[in-house]
């Protein structure tokens, strides 16, 4: 695992301990429609309707959506059972989140 790959999965362990992540489809689509979503992370076998609804309406908010992990990864690092989709819920860990994928894709 890649020293970004860590500190994604660490961050998102963080927001949930502080109450700034939504886990799990429909507490993420809450937070998408009341536009308290600042980031969705989409695990990659997330189903084709479930990523169409997030990529519609995250883009139409501005809402940047990531495809990033594996569902039982990512709720084994929010201390929760599987997750397909998560909402950050937090300006500047969305940030610091967003800025680490791009670095993890890049290279």
């Amino acid at each position: 695992m890649a020293d970004e790959e860590k500190k994604i999965y660490s961050m998102l362990g963080m927001a949930q301990k502080a109450g700034k992540l939504a886990s799990g489809a429909e507490a993420c689509k809450t937070a998408v429609l009341n536009h308290k979503a600042k980031l969705v992370i989409m695990a990659a076998d997330t189903a084709v309707n479930t990523r169409n609804f997030f990529e519609g309406k995250g883009g139409s908010r501005g809402i940047p959506v990531i495809f990033f992990g594996e569902r039982a990864l990512l709720g084994k690092h929010i201390g929760k059972g599987e997750r397909t989709v998560l909402a950050v819920l937090d300006d500047g860990m969305a940030r610091a989140i967003v800025e680490l994928y791009g670095i993890l894709t890049r290279g």
